[in-house]
């Protein structure tokens, strides 16, 4: 999904400047919204292509479908679909993919994933997702849950991740929050 610093800060230097811009994997497996907002809101964000990964013919089909749906969206529908989309929560985590846990945790998806869970109760499989091969939002949740579970025994001593975060986030304290979760 596009983060919504994007919109404010990175959109408009990339017009002033005349770069294009992509948004990759906006739909992020269906794990954190339902696949015909995040799909919209990449669309109507400003983005020149949004690509969204699609490996079937059904998920073209669906995609070309909910991209014809996007483009109708009255300017009421996209400025509803953007407020819902800055009444999300932050991690403060931009997924820059500059941390590193040597214990697998996938950090820049678990921590905004635990926003997203913790607020809006997130964690079913969301019956819209595009194939049955690939693992839903909450097979990829209860993954990381537990690559914190293991990180969280090393995280004192090893500390690798915050001095790598950009961001000041609190990487550790949010690990151990993870980890808590049943």
């Amino acid at each position: 999904m596009v983060q919504p610093y994007t919109l404010t800060e990175v959109l408009p230097l990339a017009e002033r400047l005349g770069v294009g811009t992509i948004s990759i994997r906006p739909l992020d497996h269906g794990s954190l919204v339902p696949r015909d907002r995040a799909l919209a809101y990449a669309i109507r964000s400003g983005v020149d292509v949004a690509l969204s990964g699609m490996t079937t013919v059904g998920q073209v089909e669906e995609n070309v479908s909910l991209t014809e749906r996007a483009l109708a969206m009255s300017d009421q529908q996209v400025a509803a679909l953007q407020a819902l989309v800055a009444d999300l929560p932050s991690s403060g985590c931009r997924n820059c993919s500059l941390c590193r846990c040597p214990y697998e945790l996938r950090i820049g998806f678990a921590l905004p994933l635990f926003h997203y869970r913790e607020r809006y109760g997130l964690g079913a499989t969301d019956p819209r997702a595009p194939s049955n091969t690939s693992p839903s939002g909450e097979e990829m949740w209860q993954r990381n849950a537990e690559r914190a579970r293991v990180a969280v025994e090393h995280c004192d001593e090893c500390g690798q991740c915050e001095p790598m975060c950009p961001y000041g986030v609190p990487i550790v304290e949010y690990v151990r929050r993870i980890a808590a979760e049943t």
